[in-house]
């Protein structure tokens, strides 16, 4: 094969790129390393660790996307539903509504959403060890 037929110097540098990029995101340490900031980088950086976390866990192919989604989208959930609770509970109990209430409810929530964070990205870090769950999620159409 002759060196022109491979095509431009910067088109087989892109693939290359894309190439060596795809197979870190594929990686086993790579997922280890996403599962982990997701779980606890929100004790670090409260919103943006979590948001990183987020962001890496989707990138990496070691998950279904279910179980990605799942991952990301419950301790949001988890804190809304809890804080929701607390907040009914002040009002219902005829607590003044102060600074005090007002924080009770975001400790709650974010203490909540924090934990479920830790659980199930504890949870992906687990699903690494699965032999049917270690191997890259195939691209193919209806998988």
């Amino acid at each position: 094969m002759r060196i022109s037929e491979l095509g431009p110097a910067k088109t087989i540098a892109a693939q290359a790129s894309e190439r060596q990029l795809s197979g870190v995101l594929q990686s086993r340490g790579f997922g280890l390393a996403a599962s982990l900031v997701l779980a606890f980088a929100w004790l670090v950086a409260p919103v943006i660790g979590y948001v990183i976390g987020a962001v890496a866990v989707s990138l990496s192919s070691r998950w279904t996307t279910r179980r990605k989604l799942s991952a990301i989208f419950a301790p949001i959930l988890i804190g809304a539903i809890v804080a929701a609770g607390i907040g009914i509970v002040t009002v219902l109990s005829g607590i003044s509504q102060t600074n005090a209430a007002m924080w009770n409810v975001i400790a709650g929530a974010y203490l909540t959403f924090g934990i479920a964070a830790a659980v199930f990205g504890l949870r992906l870090c687990a699903l690494l060890r699965k032999p049917e769950d270690a191997q890259p999620v195939s691209a193919a159409p209806g998988a």
